[in-house]
């Protein structure tokens, strides 16, 4: 009789075993935890990263689409003289610049044909049915400002600290660099075997390397950058001497 009490005694758990397999479990919980906290915090920033590469894809996407119109005038070829493109004058051609508080290049202007009418300015009668100003709105740029990409939207004078600016990115997303390099390639029109020279006629090919960076507001850690150079479609005619390019 006494021995079966001894056995019945003997079964369950005793407290230390308890204990010790309360230990082992809060141990392998802690792991689990950790590894599904890790494992969260990875897929959150590979988001977030995903995000910043998607804005600055799309601002660089909308700065290229325009670039590539710089300098399209609506002249007829054969009838109109491209000479007398009005968007490659000085004071409409596409150039490098910046706003005395940002990076240097960090700013460009450029100027194209938007209503086909061969005139810069979208002309008074087109202004006040698209209920703008009589300010010019052919006259175009981007620029840097306070961590962001702006898109000049008209204004009379026409450089990088006058006229209209509007932000083209999110203010999630702080622009770190933004950066335009012009390269020109001047070909002689009369004979390809001799350089340009100084009196015409001369045709210059313009390219334009747009290189952005960024990094989110919230956790600057996760940045990013990328660069994609922009073939100019519309080549600067000079047919005389009369007519300069800017440098």
């Amino acid at each position: 009789m006494l021995t079966s009490i001894r056995l019945r005694r003997q079964l369950g758990t005793s407290l230390i075993e308890l204990m010790i397999g309360s230990t082992v479990g809060l141990l392998v919980l802690s792991a689990v935890s950790a590894l599904y906290a890790n494992t969260v915090q990875i897929n959150g920033k590979g988001l977030a990263l995903v995000r910043l590469n998607q804005e600055l894809q799309a601002t660089l996407y909308l700065i290229t689409l325009d670039l590539r119109r710089s300098g399209y005038w609506a002249g007829r070829p054969g009838l109109d003289p491209m000479g007398d493109n009005p968007f490659f004058l000085p004071e409409n051609a596409l150039r490098v610049g910046q706003h005395p508080q940002e990076e240097r290049d960090s700013c460009i202007l450029f100027s194209y044909d938007v209503n086909g009418d061969k005139r810069v300015g979208l002309g008074s009668s087109v202004a006040n049915r698209l209920h703008y100003s009589d300010e010019n709105q052919e006259r175009l740029g981007f620029r840097l400002r306070d961590r962001a990409v702006q898109t000049r939207t008209g204004g009379r004078i026409f450089d990088c600290t006058a006229g209209y600016w509007q932000a083209v990115t999110e203010p999630d997303v702080e622009i770190t660099e933004l950066r335009f390099v012009l390269h020109e390639d001047c070909r002689n029109l009369l004979d390809a075997t001799e350089p340009c020279a100084s009196d015409g006629p001369t045709e210059y090919l313009r390219e334009v390397d747009v290189h952005l960076s960024g990094q989110l507001a919230r956790d600057p850690q996760i940045k990013s950058a990328i660069t994609e150079s922009v073939q100019v479609r519309n080549h600067h005619i000079i047919a005389s001497k009369r007519q300069t390019v800017l440098p």
